[in-house]
């Protein structure tokens, strides 16, 4: 997570000064340094506001079922209105009731809902697929080779990179999605409920929690620790069980 987040700040910073180079809307008559500044600024004033406001419509459209595309337009919408008022407060010597006042909030409105639009746009593709893989821990004791699961072809399968292994769980992280293999994880930007619609539906597993999903065969046992029930994996990863799912783990002889 921490590593992710340092890549989003440094694109942030990257868009900043590109913007800063070009100088749009009217800002090329400022100064290089004063350009460059003011829109790196900007470009991470934008991350904080609109970062949690897209995992938020990403819930949102998780609960209510509504495409990705959906939800990052009524986030995007939804934030440019704060960022507008930011810049307005700007050039308006910080003086909020003057920029509430200033005639040209709604062309103000429509250049930052551009700019964010963009924006979104290079993250969608830059953060599509992280594939940089982090070790997985290994079980203090080998798995039996007849213990290993069969990966099986699916639209999922596609988002893996090459030596994944077989796909053990996945998990939800924000508005990404963390495929646990019996080799490496990686993270993939997909809510948890596309994720697992894509996958073969041979292979056969079950959402155990609101934010994981487990491939019945990379279980090897269940974990009791007060009221509090976690499933063991191959890996040696432990999962949480919700207790509303406690009842169908058992009726479906997983437990």
């Amino acid at each position: 997570m921490k590593r992710r987040i340092a890549i989003e700040l440094l694109v942030a910073v990257m868009i900043g000064a590109l913007l800063g180079l070009l100088g749009p809307f009217g800002t090329f008559s400022m100064g290089v340094g004063p350009r460059m500044a003011y829109w790196i600024f900007m470009i991470l004033a934008g991350q904080a506001i609109f970062r949690p406001t897209l995992i938020a419509s990403d819930w949102l459209a998780a609960d209510l079922g509504l495409p990705n595309w959906a939800a990052g337009g009524v986030a995007i919408a939804i934030g440019s209105l704060p960022m507008t008022l930011l810049v307005a407060w700007l050039f308006n010597g910080f003086d909020l009731a003057r920029a509430l006042r200033f005639a040209g909030l709604p062309m103000l409105y429509g250049q930052v809902l551009l700019i964010s639009v963009l924006t979104y746009g290079v993250y969608r593709v830059i953060f599509r697929t992280d594939v940089v893989m982090s070790p997985v821990p290994q079980p203090l004791v080998a798995p039996k080779p007849s213990t290993e699961i069969e990966r099986a072809a699916s639209a999922f399968d596609a988002r893996l990179p090459a030596g994944f292994g077989s796909l053990l769980a996945l998990s939800s992280e924000d508005h990404y999605v963390r495929a646990h293999g019996t080799t490496a994880t990686t993270l993939i930007l997909i809510r948890l409920r596309d994720a697992i619609a894509e996958l073969d539906p041979a292979v056969e597993g079950m959402q155990v929690h609101r934010s994981w999903w487990v491939a019945r065969r990379a279980v090897t046992g269940p974990k009791r620790s007060d009221r509090s029930l976690r499933l063991i994996l191959l890996s040696g990863l432990e999962v949480p069980v919700s207790r509303d799912r406690i009842a169908s783990l058992k009726a479906s002889g997983w437990l």
